[in-house]
Formats: structure tokens, C-alpha cells, sequence
């Protein structure tokens, strides 16, 4: 069974998450290929597009950016992650270098995959399996709607934009959409969740939710996240062997709001009960740090995992006060690294962030319930201890890799042979 996990970058959220899938699938003796537009990873199995440098396709490349980018020039977009267009630049140009596949696995294809060239022209000839990392694939654009519920019909008005409109951009993007999901059968594309939130959102959609669906968590190398000796740890990283050290991570600058470190910083300005307070940042960039009033380190981008499992062992606890997440890949490493977490009850958070386990949940957007959590953590050495003990194990039993592998591997084999109810396959994993 050869299979191809398709990919615009294989690095951030979506594309760090397509990587291990493949990595995994790779491990217990699957033909798992990495088709992407941007490679960051060393991987000798993976393809990377080269677009046509002949006079026409740059000509026709320009034109359809043109477009894109016309259709789009009267917005102003604020404050959400956004994903544009169902269209690309490209066309249907990258198909013709798609790797030949039993099985297409989907994850972000956001600038890289035409909507309608993939989806009507492609996909009712292939059998597709479509990971969800965000909102996006079926809503008008935004990447979460945070509490929106107009993906329900079809989009439209959307109150993320300016100037707001009944018939806005959102609603051009969620009609292309259904018109290109509408080529497709339920028995050729089936979806992956993977977090049961975002299962349910999916369910209530109006472009996705007749397909087939799964649920099926990240998974994550224990091997490589794994807990260092912690006085190690901070002797490299320059830190105090008594501070108390929160760590914060972003992989962009544009996601800090989205991750909520204005209510982190929030939180640890009131935490005034540790005077060794020490914040630790890695990624896009820390944001704005005027009302800090606690010892910062920001680290920057690191990507090698084993210098990140140093990083997780460095800190007491992991916060992620995000107001709206999937199931992001930092809390399975910190969890990996015997880590506790820290975020609000939203979204996936709460599959991970087990209270008394594996960390503590907050009130959503209420800084003195986050103050409170972290604090309960901090000031408990023995029950940080436990905890720690805790999310290594469940890390081990719930998310690696080959496990995860695994999991896929039924879906692919029950789109091949279609012996099987999709209904069977959806994986729903205890608190």
C-alpha cells in the first residue's frame, strides 16, 4: 500500500504533526511519502514541488495571483489567523507531480493544493483521507471561529472582517468550497480529527459533516521528548536551579494573541508569592512584554527535538492559555518531557490537560483562575512531582508514534477495501 502524506510546509502545527505521521508510518514498515512545497525536514523520502519555470505557467502563476490577491485587497484582516483562499496560485500544476499513491493524506494544503483542481478533478479517483489540523477546511477561511457558529450554513457577514458584509469574501471561499466537496463521494474521502472537539465541530458543519470520520490523536517521539536532568538543563540554558520557570511556546509571531500570552502575562504579574519567577519563551517571539514584571528568557526558534526536550525539562510547568486550540503538538512534547500544563478548558486542552494528572485547567479568558492553577503547581513540589510521573506515562500509552501509525493504518486499509463501516473506525479516546 503506497501512501503519500501531502503537506505545504513540514514545519509548524499542521506540518510538524503531517512529519511524525510519516515518521511513524515509516517506522513499522509502512510506504509512507512526504509530498510538500516547502521542506524543512533532512527526509530523503520526501518531494518536494518545483514549479514550472516555463514563460506560460509564470505567466498564469501571476495571473491567478493577481486574482487571489484582487479579490481580497478590500479586506483588512484583524486579530485571527486566516486562510484566504480555496484557491492557489498554482492550480492544478502540483497534482501533476503528486507521487502515485493508494491512499492521499491530506493535512494543511493551504497555498499549495487547488481546492477545485484536488477535490473535482482529483479526488474522485484516488482515495483521500483529510487530517484536519484547523477550522479552515470548512469554514469561509477563518482558521478558528471562536464561537461563530456561521460555518453551520454558509458562511457569510463574517464578524471577522472589515468592512463586514453579508455577501464578504468568507461567503465566496465557503461556496467554492461546497461546490469542490460536492464532486466527491462519502466512500472516497474520509477525515481525521484530532481531538473529539474538533470532531464535533466537524459534525456540525455544512461543507464536512456528511463524511465519514475518525478520531485520532498526534502523536509524538517519547524517545526523542523525554525528561532530562533538570540542574543539566538549567545550567545550559543560564537559568536559576531554584527559579520557578513557566514556559510559553509559539512557533509565529502573528500566533502570539492567538495563544493568549497577554493573559499569561496577566497572570504572572499577580504572582507575587515567587520571587524566582522565571518565564521562558521559545518560537516566534514573546510579544508584548512591557507589563512583565518577572525575569524573561526567549530562546527563539529552536527545531532540533532533543535541544527542545532540554528546554520542556528546564521549566516547573507549561502554560497555553490559548482561547481556542485543537490538540497542539507542544503540549504532547511537555507532556513527553514530564511536563505539567496550564490552559483554559477549551477546545481539545482538556483530552490533554487532565486536572490532578497532568496539569490544571482554567476558566476560559479568567486570569485569576489561570493565576490560580499555575500557582497551585508551583507552590507544590510534591504534587508537581506526581504529576510529572503522570504525564510521562499517559505520553508513552495514549501518543506515540507508532501507535498513532497504527491507527491511520485501519483507516487506509478500510478505504481499500471497504469491508468495514466508517462508522466502526472512530476512535474516542477517556479522559
Amino acid at each position: 500500500m503506497r501512501l503519500v502524506q501531502v503537506v505545504t510546509a513540514d514545519e509548524g502545527g499542521g506540518g510538524r504533526a503531517a512529519y511524525r505521521l510519516h515518521d511513524g508510518l515509516c517506522r513499522i514498515g509502512a510506504d509512507s511519502t512526504l509530498y510538500v512545497a516547502t521542506k524543512c525536514h533532512p527526509d530523503s523520502a520526501t518531494v518536494v514541488f518545483q514549479p514550472s519555470e516555463g514563460r506560460v505557467a509564470k505567466f498564469q502563476r501571476y495571473l491567478r495571483r493577481t486574482y487571489l490577491t484582487a479579490r481580497r485587497v478590500s479586506y483588512q484582516q484583524i486579530d485571527r489567523p486566516w486562510n484566504w483562499d480555496s484557491r492557489c496560485q498554482h492550480g492544478g500544476d502540483p497534482l501533476a507531480q503528486l507521487p502515485s499513491a493508494d491512499v492521499v493524506n491530506l493535512h494543511t494544503i493551504s497555498n499549495f493544493f487547488d481546492y477545485t483542481a484536488y477535490f473535482q478533478q482529483f479526488a474522485p479517483r484516488v482515495h483521500t483521507v483529510w487530517t484536519l489540523h484547523l477550522m479552515s477546511p470548512f469554514t469561509g477561511g477563518c482558521n478558528y471561529s471562536y464561537g461563530c457558529k456561521r460555518f453551520q450554513q454558509e458562511c457569510g457577514g463574517c464578524p471577522f472582517l472589515h468592512p463586514q458584509r453579508e455577501h464578504d469574501l468568507s461567503r465566496t471561499v465557503w461556496q467554492e468550497k461546497n461546490e469542490a466537496y460536492g464532486a466527491v463521494n462519502s466512500s472516497q474521502l474520509h477525515l481525521i480529527a484530532p481531538s473529539r472537539w474538533l470532531a464535533g465541530e466537524v459534525r456540525s458543519s455544512s461543507l464536512l459533516g456528511g463524511f465519514p470520520l475518525s478520531v485520532i490523536p498526534y502523536g509524538v517521539d517519547t524517545q526523542a521528548y523525554t525528561p532530562r536532568d533538570r540542574k543539566w538543563a538549567r545550567e545550559t540554558l543560564g537559568i536559576a536551579q531554584d527559579a520557578a520557570v513557566v514556559l510559553f511556546v509559539t512557533q509565529h509571531s502573528f500566533d502570539v494573541k492567538a495563544k493568549g500570552f497577554s493573559f499569561l502575562i496577566e497572570a504572572l504579574a499577580g504572582m507575587t508569592e515567587f520571587p524566582g519567577l522565571h518565564l521562558l519563551t521559545l518560537g516566534g517571539g514573546g510579544g508584548d512584554l512591557e507589563r512583565l514584571r518577572v525575569r524573561h528568557t526567549h530562546l527563539g526558534h529552536v527545531f532540533n527535538d532533543r535541544l527542545l526536550s532540554l528546554v520542556y525539562s528546564a521549566a516547573d510547568i507549561f502554560a497555553i492559555p490559548s482561547l481556542q486550540d485543537n490538540l497542539p503538538n507542544v503540549v504532547l512534547e511537555a507532556l513527553a518531557c514530564g511536563l505539567p500544563a496550564v490552559g483554559f478548558d477549551i477546545g481539545g486542552l482538556p483530552e490533554m490537560i487532565r486536572p490532578g494528572q497532568t496539569g490544571e485547567l482554567a476558566a476560559a479568558g479568567d486570569v485569576t483562575s489561570l493565576r490560580e492553577a499555575m500557582t497551585r503547581i508551583l507552590g507544590n513540589a510534591k504534587l508537581r512531582a506526581e504529576m510529572s510521573s503522570r504525564c510521562r506515562e499517559i505520553a508513552v500509552a495514549e501518543y506515540g508514534l507508532e501507535l498513532q501509525a497504527r491507527e491511520y493504518l485501519k483507516v487506509y486499509e478500510h478505504l481499500l477495501s471497504k469491508t468495514t463501516n466508517a462508522q466502526t473506525l472512530v476512535r474516542l479516546f477517556p479522559n
